[in-house]
């Protein structure tokens, strides 16, 4: 999926912790572990036409209360992509700076920026994040960037990444912008295979900076046209 934590990124071992992050996106989808069945009677079907989910799944706006939330489960999905060898005092650093419930909240009071959340029971699944006057890392990549997009592993090859990116260019869509982008780390193979599966464009190169290393990220692209909102049927399923 869209890699989500910006920082997602550096390095070109399989074994570097950072594989995913672009210049100001985040977009983690590393590839599932094949023992995790954890949610995959999770009845879900994603094809042409619309988006089926159970009754108690919801897509919408983030909120005030949901910043504690939104701060624990982006610790969680960037710890677990990129902390392979463990813990360092430089990804503590980071993690405990960008993903403080503060910034959570000044985000969701900021007037550039929307944060769409997938709950199920009142239990936070994944989000995305768009910044609305961004500086593109190259000309004619779009006016708007998906920033992040986080989903925790336990919820993978559910189709649920799928929903947060249609509902992104939805939202872009009827916020007038024509084109959205996003960056991803090179060498992650899974989020690279996932975008190109969309549909989106590869439209340039930039390079992504985090302490004291630096990764390749690949740009997409795509027009927001023929993007609408989600549709969750099924009884109470609803997008708010």
């Amino acid at each position: 999926m869209h890699h989500a934590p910006r920082h997602d990124g550096h390095g070109s071992g399989a074994r570097t912790p950072l594989t995913a992050r672009g210049r100001g996106a985040h977009h983690i989808w590393p590839q599932p572990s094949q023992s995790d069945n954890t949610a995959r009677s999770f009845p879900f079907h994603v094809e042409s036409g619309p988006l089926v989910s159970p009754p108690d799944l919801h897509l919408r706006p983030a909120r005030d209360e949901d910043a504690l939330m939104l701060a624990a489960l982006s610790t969680e999905v960037w710890l677990d992509t990129y902390a392979r060898d463990g813990v360092s005092r430089a990804f503590a650093n980071h993690v405990l700076s960008e993903y403080a419930p503060e910034v959570f909240q000044a985000a969701l009071h900021a007037p550039d920026t929307r944060l769409l959340v997938l709950e199920r029971q009142a239990h936070l699944l994944g989000y995305v994040r768009l910044h609305l006057t961004p500086d593109p890392p190259a000309p004619d990549c779009g006016t708007a960037e998906i920033k992040t997009l986080y989903l925790r592993r336990h919820h993978h090859r559910l189709g649920l990444g799928t929903l947060l990116f249609r509902a992104a260019m939805a939202e872009l869509h009827g916020l007038g912008h024509c084109r959205g982008y996003l960056t991803v780390y090179e060498h992650n193979d899974p989020a690279v295979a996932f975008y190109r599966a969309l549909g989106m464009d590869q439209t340039g190169r930039c390079v992504f900076r985090f302490e004291d290393q630096s990764a390749p990220n690949l740009i997409f692209s795509s027009s927001t046209a023929g993007f609408s909102g989600p549709e969750l049927h099924t009884g109470a399923a609803n997008i708010q």
